[in-house]
C-alpha cells in the first residue's frame, strides 16, 4: 500500500507541476488579495462634497475649514444655488452636500443655536451613514470650541471645569489603530484557502473523468481513498506555499504582523483546506464535466462565504441565519484565523472551532469518498 501510495503521489506531483496554469492560478489567487487590501475597505475617505454657503461669514468659512482639513471629505464643488447642488448629487459628481443657511455667523455671535444641513447620497448607504457621522462629529467639535471660547471670554472656564463629569476612556485591544485592512487581509486569505480547496479537488477528479483516465486508474490495484490522498497531497503543498505568499505580501505591503503561532495557523489552514477539498470531492462525484463543476462549486461557495462573517458580522444577520451559519466551515476557519493571526491566541482559545471544523472535515470526506466509491462501482 505504501509503495502504491508513494507512486501515486509522485505521479500527481509531476502532473500538477506540469500544469503550469494551475500552479500560476493558485499563487495568483493568494497574491491578488493585495488588490483586495487596497480596493475593499469599509473606511470612507475623500468623499466628493459640494458646499452651498449662503452665509459667507467668518464663522461659516471657519466651519468649512474643518471639513477641508478632514481626510474624509474632498470639498471641490461650490454650487450657487440648491438647483446646482441637486444636479451635482443627481449626476453622482458629489455624494455629500452641505447647506449653510444665511445668518449662521450672526446667530452664533448672539449666543443662539444655528443649524446646517447635510444631504447624503443614500444609494451608497454605508458611505452615506459614515459621512453623516463624520459631519456630526465635526459640527459637534466646532460647537464645543465655540462654547469653550464663550466661557473663556466670560471667565467661567475654571468654574465649568470643576463640575463633575463622566470621562470616557476608549481602548481597542489587539488592533489599537483599528486598521480595517488587517481584518480584510485575513478574511481574504481564508476565502482563498476554502475556494481553492473546493475548486482544485473537484477539477482534479473531473479532469480525469473527461480525459477517460479515471477508469484506467481504477482497474489498477489502487483503492479509492489512495487516489484521493494522492490527488490532495500536491494541492496541500501548493496551498501552504500560496498561504505563505499571501501572509508575506500582507506583512510587507500592509504591515500585518502575525501575533500567534504560524505553525498552528498553517496546520489549521490545512485542516480547513481538507474540509473544502471534501466538498470538492463530493461535487466531482455529481458533476459530469468541468462546466457543471464550476457552477456547483460557486452555488456552494457563495452562501458559505456570505454566512462566514467575512463581509458583514454574523451578529448583524437574522437569528435564523446565524444558526445556519454554524454549518459554514468558513465561519469557523475565519474565527480561528482572526484569533491566531490578529489576537495571538492558541489552541486553548480556538479549540471549539477546531473541533467543529475537524468533525465537518471527517464527515464530508467520508461522504465524498463513499459517493466516489459508488460512482466507480
Amino acid at each position: 500500500m505504501i509503495t502504491r501510495l508513494r507512486s501515486l503521489i509522485r505521479k500527481e506531483f509531476i502532473q500538477t507541476l506540469r500544469d503550469i496554469p494551475i500552479v500560476v492560478l493558485v499563487l495568483y489567487t493568494f497574491a491578488e488579495i493585495v488588490l483586495c487590501g487596497w480596493a475593499l475597505t469599509m473606511d470612507v475617505k475623500h468623499i466628493p462634497t459640494a458646499v452651498l454657503d449662503r452665509d459667507q461669514s467668518p464663522a461659516s468659512r471657519t466651519l468649512l475649514d474643518r471639513f477641508r482639513q478632514a481626510d474624509s471629505f474632498n470639498v471641490e464643488y461650490y454650487p450657487a444655488d440648491e438647483a446646482a447642488l441637486n444636479r451635482l448629487l443627481d449626476s453622482g459628481q458629489a455624494t455629500l452636500g452641505l447647506v449653510i443657511p444665511p445668518g449662521l455667523g450672526r446667530d452664533l455671535a448672539r449666543g443662539e443655536s444655528a443649524t446646517i444641513q447635510a444631504i447624503a447620497d443614500g444609494t451608497q448607504s454605508n458611505a452615506a451613514l459614515l459621512s453623516l457621522s463624520y459631519v456630526t462629529q465635526i459640527a459637534r467639535r466646532y460647537s464645543s470650541e465655540i462654547e469653550v471660547a464663550r466661557l473663556d471670554g466670560s471667565g467661567l472656564v475654571q468654574v465649568a471645569g470643576s463640575f463633575p463629569a463622566v470621562i470616557n476612556r476608549i481602548r481597542a485591544w489587539y488592533l489599537p489603530e483599528l486598521t480595517y485592512v488587517h481584518f480584510n487581509m485575513v478574511a481574504m486569505v481564508t476565502i482563498a484557502v476554502v475556494m481553492l480547496g473546493v475548486l482544485l479537488a473537484a477539477a482534479a477528479i473531473v479532469r480525469e473523468k473527461e480525459a477517460g483516465t479515471l477508469e484506467q486508474l481504477m482497474v489498477t490495484p489502487i483503492r479509492p481513498f489512495e487516489l484521493i490522498i494522492a490527488k490532495i497531497t500536491p494541492m496541500v503543498m501548493l496551498e501552504i506555499i500560496g498561504l505563505a505568499l499571501g501572509l508575506a505580501l500582507s506583512y510587507f505591503i500592509f504591515g500585518l504582523v502575525p501575533r500567534g503561532d504560524l505553525v498552528l495557523f498553517f496546520a489549521l489552514s490545512t485542516l480547513a483546506f481538507l474540509a473544502s477539498a471534501g466538498v470538492g470531492i463530493w461535487i466531482a462525484t455529481v458533476a459530469h464535466n468541468l462546466q457543471q463543476t464550476l457552477l456547483l462549486a460557486f452555488f456552494i461557495l457563495f452562501p458559505v462565504t456570505y454566512l462566514s462573517g467575512t463581509i458583514v458580522p454574523v451578529t448583524s444577520m437574522p437569528e435564523w441565519l446565524q444558526t445556519i451559519s454554524f454549518a459554514s466551515p468558513v465561519r469557523h476557519y475565519l474565527t480561528i484565523a482572526l484569533n491566531v493571526v490578529l489576537k495571538g491566541g492558541g489552541m486553548s482559545v480556538v479549540w471549539p472551532h477546531v473541533a467543529v471544523l475537524t468533525a465537518f472535515t471527517g464527515a464530508i470526506l467520508w461522504v465524498g469518498l463513499a459517493r466516489f466509491r459508488r460512482t466507480l462501482a
